[in-house]
Order: structure tokens, then C-alpha cells, then sequence
């Protein structure tokens, strides 16, 4: 099992160290080239990774609201535009080429519809930011807090430009408490504090968050977006049926580029903890937080479980 475990990381090493040296000799695309791209990359997402390989990082930012723009316009239902907000966005982020996941993960807070963050935050919160979405670090509870702080930092300020900037906000700090699997318990208050509108802190943790995790009875999103103009209401549930399970196809994605979104948004947040190499074997081996091997189960420090 060793051998075959070094076998394997040799050979993502080496795939990783020829598609960035391939990336090196791409010639930078322009706004307008990706811009005439975007139709066919709607259809698929998967495409997304080369386009944005070649523009530049104010130009990612600029496609990422032209590309989302492009979904808002499309004449489907809310819940298939809000599967396709999330594999659209989801592909942006884990794209190797993505210079600076941080400020695209705000203009994806800023730019797509209230009505898809509700599902965008559920995915993203367990796909790219749980605290076990990266297998070859475990976070403390004063790490996982810090680097939710400096990332929110990033959105409020962004957000702070677009319409229902609180509910955009909040949004964002409900992916970040779902993906802290539940510690520390005051997450919510101490992110909520962030929000620069006094009215919204008063109202988000009890009339928006609390409703949006279940803490008074049913999950509901409807307090949150009955104050915005999403339009025809989403069914939530139903969305998160189309897009179906995904977050192992992330961590082996993440695998195979040694670019976790993860770990990078979380290095860029001021952590200064070292990228390196994942571990096959850590892993985690199951979605149950309630297993002794969920890594959540094991912080600060990962112990390692035998099969």
C-alpha cells in the first residue's frame, strides 16, 4: 500500500510540475476573447480553468461578473440557474490558474443572485471551505476563526458596492459557520460584529442566520431574501438534489493541482502555514461528523486512524 500510496504522488508531483510549466508559456488572453467564450463555457464549466489560465487578475474579476451575468440572463428556471451559478463559480475557484481565490470569492458574494447564494453557501461550505476539505491540515478553532475573519474582511468590503449588501454578507458568514462543523459555537456573533450596518447586525443572527441554520425550527431562507429583490422564491432543497454529492471530486481535484481552494484562501488569509504535498492517507474517509476519523473529531491535533 506504501508503495503503490509514493507511486501515486510522483505522479501527481510530476503532472502538477508540467501543467505549470506549460501555464508559464500561455499567452494572456484578453477580456474580450474570454468575453466571447462565455456561452460556450456556461454549458461547460469544466473549460473554465484554461480561460481563466490566461487573463489577468483584474480581468478574472471582470469575467467573473461577466460570466454570472451571462447565467442571470438565461431563460431557465431560478433553480437551474442557481445549479448553474454554483458549477460555474465552484470551477472558477478550484481553477489552478485563478490568481487570487480570496477577491474572486467576494465578487462571487457581490455579483450572483441572492437567491443562488442560498445555495451556493450549503455547497461551497461543504465542498471548498470545510475545515476538512483540506486532508493535509486540521485547523484549530482560533485558526478556522482568524482565517474566517480575513476572508470576510475581503467580502464585506466588496460587497459593500452591490445591492442588499447585508443579506450578500451574511451569506457569507453562513457558509463560514456551516464549514467550521460547528465550532466555535459563537462563530456567528463574532462575524455578524463585522457587518458595518448597525441595523443588519441587530436583525442578522437572530431574523437571517438563525432562521437560514434551522436554530428556530426549520431551515428557511425566506427571511433573508423577503427583504431583497430576488424575485420568484428558490426551492432550496430541490437545487441541491440537481447538483447531487461532490465534495470528494473537489478533494481529488484538489489532489491532482496541489491547489486546494481551501488551503489557498486560507494561506492567503495570513495563516503563513506551508503548502505541501497532500497525503493520500489522511484523507478524511467518510462525511459523518460523527465518526472517530472525521478530522474535526481529532483538533487540534490530527490522530491518525487505522482502517
Amino acid at each position: 500500500m506504501k508503495k503503490i500510496i509514493t507511486v501515486a504522488l510522483t505522479v501527481v508531483s510530476m503532472a502538477s510540475v508540467m501543467f505549470a510549466f506549460g501555464n508559464t508559456a500561455q499567452k494572456e488572453m484578453s477580456l474580450a476573447q474570454a468575453r466571447s467564450k462565455i456561452t460556450e463555457l456556461v454549458s461547460t464549466p469544466e473549460s473554465i480553468g484554461g480561460v481563466m489560465a490566461q487573463l489577468s487578475a483584474d480581468n478574472q474579476k471582470k469575467f467573473v461578473s461577466d460570466i454570472n451575468a451571462a447565467i442571470s440572463n438565461m431563460r431557465a428556471t431560478v433553480e437551474e440557474k442557481a445549479a448553474k451559478f454554483y458549477a460555474v463559480n465552484k470551477a472558477i475557484l478550484v481553477a489552478p490558474g485563478t490568481k487570487s481565490k480570496g477577491s474572486i470569492l467576494a465578487e462571487i458574494f457581490a455579483v450572483v443572485p441572492t437567491s443562488a447564494l442560498a445555495v451556493i453557501n450549503e455547497r461551497f461550505a461543504s465542498d471548498l471551505f470545510n475545515r476538512a476539505a483540506d486532508p493535509s491540515r486540521t485547523y484549530s478553532d482560533d485558526e478556522f476563526t482568524k482565517i474566517a475573519q480575513k476572508s470576510m474582511s475581503t467580502i464585506i468590503e466588496r460587497c459593500e458596492k452591490a445591492d442588499d449588501a447585508s443579506i450578500r454578507q451574511s451569506f457569507a458568514i453562513l457558509m463560514f459557520v456551516r464549514a467550521s462543523n460547528g465550532t466555535p459555537k459563537d462563530l456567528d456573533k463574532t462575524l455578524v460584529q463585522m457587518i458595518p450596518s448597525k441595523e443588519a447586525r441587530e436583525i442578522a443572527l437572530d431574523e437571517w442566520i438563525g432562521p437560514a441554520l434551522g436554530k428556530t425550527g426549520a431551515k428557511s431562507y425566506e427571511p433573508m431574501l423577503g427583504v431583497t429583490d430576488a424575485g420568484e422564491s428558490i426551492d432550496v432543497p430541490m437545487t441541491l438534489g440537481m447538483i447531487g454529492p461532490s465534495i470528494i471530486d473537489v478533494m481529488f481535484h484538489d489532489l491532482a493541482s496541489q491547489s486546494g481552494v481551501a488551503s489557498q484562501i486560507f494561506h492567503d488569509a495570513g495563516t503563513g502555514l506551508p503548502q505541501r504535498i497532500v497525503d493520500l492517507e489522511r484523507m478524511p474517509r467518510t462525511l459523518n461528523p460523527e465518526a472517530p476519523f472525521y478530522p474535526s473529531n481529532t483538533r487540534p491535533g490530527y490522530q491518525k486512524q487505522e482502517m
